[in-house]
């Protein structure tokens, strides 16, 4: 996720000219704290690699971008969306086929556990 947020965020700067020092007094200012704590960590979500930062910092500094999650994924083309529908009405037939025998299997048990009424 790293790699991904990196570029995100690198990006997200460049189109909208915000500075690290500008996001980091917005993201004090909506939410308190040390601008320059926040400076600092988002340096090191840019420069180092091995850094990772928390779900919250990276919705934060997003935030401050005037970005949600859910505009940084990437548009999956047509085919991959194609093939996944594909594998997921396979899984679905499949469950379907599941529950069908499972509930044969449950009403053959209650038939031989019914008690028959040969009087």
């Amino acid at each position: 996720m790293q790699g991904q947020v990196v570029e995100v965020i690198r990006e997200m700067m460049k189109t909208q000219g915000m500075s690290i020092r500008k996001i980091s007094a917005e993201i004090a200012k909506e939410h308190g704290g040390s601008a320059l704590g926040y400076t600092q960590q988002i340096h090191r979500i840019l420069n180092d690699p091995q850094y990772e930062p928390t779900f919250s910092t990276v919705e934060k500094i997003l935030s401050a971008l005037k970005c949600s999650l859910w505009q940084t994924s990437q548009n999956p083309d047509l085919k991959t969306i194609e093939l996944r529908l594909e594998a997921l009405s396979s899984d679905v037939a499949e469950l379907k086929t599941m529950t069908a025998s499972l509930q044969l299997a449950v009403e053959t048990i209650v038939t031989h556990l019914s008690p028959t009424s040969e009087i």
